[in-house]
């Protein structure tokens, strides 16, 4: 059975339309929204990939909006301190947030009473990307594929270091899987973000990292590092070359939903007016061409769709705690 707050959170999503149709009679009566720049809480540091995602997205939708979208950082445990900052944040419609919903949900089940902020104190607006986790090794280490890391761990138990994004994330959940299907345990090393991981990487003090398929493509391309598996459940336009978890006979998989989300209390009218600047950047052609130089894994969800996977996620990810506690 779904608990309560799903069901609200799902019907809160779908009579936003038919709300703000009511509304829109009043909108002559009402003030001009938005009338100020609207600030985007990233609950990461700068350089990864939901930033980058985000940066973009704002970039274009100052000129739908008529306002500037200002992305600041709010980064520390996982995304927690920035989720719950978001949670705490006057639902007037100047502060909403752009995150990885799957690693905010993760932490929500993990840390349960003691997280800062519950998943129904946030209202979807729109998802923007679907990513794939990945795991990445230096272009020169020795290991070809997902096995040979666990055969490398097998041989050296508690010794190969990986990095992650800490407790409570996408990473640390693929991380626990891998481990206990396998029956390997990695010397797991957390980071807060994916670029100072990806340093670590490049600069030895890591062996692998467990993170997003698009977050490593700069340095793929530069030829410092490279793919052992994808998280999609098929070959990710992404990475089209690289081998799936599932192809290399692990039963896993690892998205980054990365979208906008809103204090739940927001004015339906309001999230409605986000709702359709964000679309409108999403068909804006620059975006679009934008965003494949970029090879931004675009994968939009309007609210009340967006609503449901995240419904799905949260059963699924309660469901799995349950038995197998990452």
């Amino acid at each position: 059975m779904r608990p309560e707050w799903v069901l609200r959170f799902v019907a809160t999503v779908a009579v936003i339309g038919l709300l703000g149709l009511t509304l829109s009679g009043c909108a002559g009566q009402q003030a001009k929204y938005p009338s100020k720049p609207i600030q985007v809480i990233v609950p990461y540091p700068a350089g990864g990939g939901v930033d980058v995602a985000a940066r973009m997205v704002a970039n274009y939708a100052e000129k739908y909006a008529g306002q500037k979208f200002v992305v600041v950082n709010k980064a520390g445990a996982g995304g927690e301190i920035g989720l719950t900052a978001l949670a705490q944040a006057e639902p007037d419609g100047y502060t909403i947030g752009f995150t990885n919903l799957l690693a905010a949900i993760t932490i929500a089940v993990k840390r349960g009473a003691e997280c800062k902020y519950k998943m129904e104190d946030f209202l979807p607006i729109a998802n923007v990307v679907l990513d794939p986790g990945a795991v990445a090794v230096r272009a020169d280490s020795p290991w070809k594929d997902m096995n040979d890391l666990v055969n490398a761990a097998k041989a050296n138990p508690g010794v190969i270091p990986v990095a992650y994004g800490g407790p409570g994330t996408t990473e640390a959940y693929t991380v626990s899987r891998v481990e206990s299907q396998k029956g390997v345990t990695f010397n797991k090393i957390p980071f807060d973000g994916t670029a100072p991981m990806l340093a670590a990487l490049l600069g030895k003090h890591v062996d692998a990292v467990f993170m997003n398929a698009s977050e490593a493509l700069p340095n793929i391309k530069e030829g410092k590092v490279k793919l052992l598996g994808v998280g999609s459940a098929e070959r990710s336009k992404v990475a089209p070359n690289i081998p799936t978890f599932k192809e290399q006979g692990f039963d896993i998989e690892q998205y980054a939903s990365r979208g906008f989300i809103a204090p739940a209390k927001l004015d339906p009218a309001k999230a409605r007016t986000l709702a359709e600047i964000i679309k409108k950047v999403l068909d804006d052609p620059e975006f679009i061409k934008k965003a494949e130089e970029s090879q931004l894994p675009l994968n939009y969800l309007d609210a009340e769709a967006f609503a449901k996977s995240i419904s799905s996620m949260n059963e699924r990810l309660n469901k799995e705690w349950k038995t197998n506690p990452w």
